[in-house]
This record gives C-alpha cells, sequence and structure tokens, in this order.
C-alpha cells in the first residue's frame, strides 16, 4: 500500500490473490485491470485491498473473480461502474462502502451472498444488476437506501420478493 505515485496497475491472469491491503492509499491510482484468458482457480480479491484509492475510476475485473473481500473498494468514491463476473461468489463487509459517485453495479451469476454494508454509504446508486435466478443471501443495510432499482433474471421475480422483501417494490 502508500504507492502514492502509482497510477496504473494491470495484473496478468496468472494472479490468484490480490492481497490484504495490497493498493491501499494509492490515491493516484486511476486504473485496474485485472485480465482475463484461461485459468483454473478464481482470483479473491483481499481485504483492504484497494481500500481508498480515491482516483480509482476505470475498474476492470476479468472474468475470474471469487470474492471481494471486506472494505476492499471502500472510499473509492471516483468509481462510477462496477461489472462483477459471473465467477464472483461473495461480496464482503463493507466492500464498497462510501464509494459516494458509484451509479451503477453489474452483478454476475453465481453470487451466492452480499454481505453487511456492502454497498452503504454509495448514495448515487440508482441501479443494481443481477443476472443469479436465486437471489443472493443479502446482509444488513446492504444498500444505502430503498429508491435503487434491482434489475433481476426474467422468471425469478417470486424468488426475490421472498428472499429481500424490503425491495420488493424495486424489483424490475
Amino acid at each position: 500500500g502508500d504507492c502514492i505515485n502509482l497510477e496504473k496497475v494491470e495484473l496478468p491472469n496468472s494472479v490468484t490473490i490480490i492481497g490484504k491491503n495490497a493498493f491501499r492509499n494509492c490515491g493516484q491510482l486511476f486504473s485496474v485491470e485485472i485480465l482475463g484468458g484461461v485459468r483454473k482457480t478464481p482470483c479473491n480479491i483481499e481485504e483492504g485491498a484497494f481500500y481508498n484509492c480515491t482516483s480509482l475510476t476505470n475498474l476492470t475485473l476479468s472474468n475470474h473473480i471469487g470474492a471481494i473481500g471486506a472494505q476492499s473498494f471502500c472510499n473509492c468514491k471516483e468509481l462510477k461502474k462496477i461489472e462483477c463476473t459471473d465467477t464472483l461468489t461473495k461480496i464482503n463487509k463493507q466492500a464498497f462502502l462510501d464509494c459516494i459517485n458509484l451509479e451503477e453495479v453489474e452483478i454476475g451469476k453465481s453470487i451466492i451472498e452480499i454481505d453487511d454494508w456492502a454497498f452503504y454509504g454509495c448514495n448515487s446508486l440508482k441501479i443494481i444488476k443481477i443476472k443469479t435466478m436465486t437471489p443472493p443471501k443479502l446482509g444488513k443495510d446492504v444498500f444505502p437506501n430503498l429508491n435503487i432499482d434491482i434489475e433481476i433474471p426474467k422468471g425469478s421475480r417470486f424468488s426475490y420478493e421472498n428472499a429481500w422483501s424490503s425491495y420488493k417494490d424495486r424489483l424490475i
């Protein structure tokens, strides 16, 4: 962490883990690409990996992310859109806490759990697109408000209404 002049990171597809606090407080880092390609094991992003990367605007997650760790993108206030891939299974606590300009999130087919306060403080969040038919388990106060639109796959409304009752009016 604290590589204060680091601006761009491209990680090859051989990387299987981005360690705890790896790029924490890299205030000039604006572009992170985790490259795709053929691989057997998903890459996990550990706790605090990009914590307080306040300039991060371009985030490209390859199609091989397994879990997004607690507070891993906390206070990345320039992020506007996140696309999480089909291998992602869990978004941990406060993963995107206080990403105040985040407007759109896409979450792939393998998501099982979105933990407490994952998107809390993301007050610009307008739409979440979730590709899985089975509603992921939601922690507490995952989203900042009840005004977001949640786009779900056709045919999954009944399951989501039951599982996510507090958001049932927001499902589209």
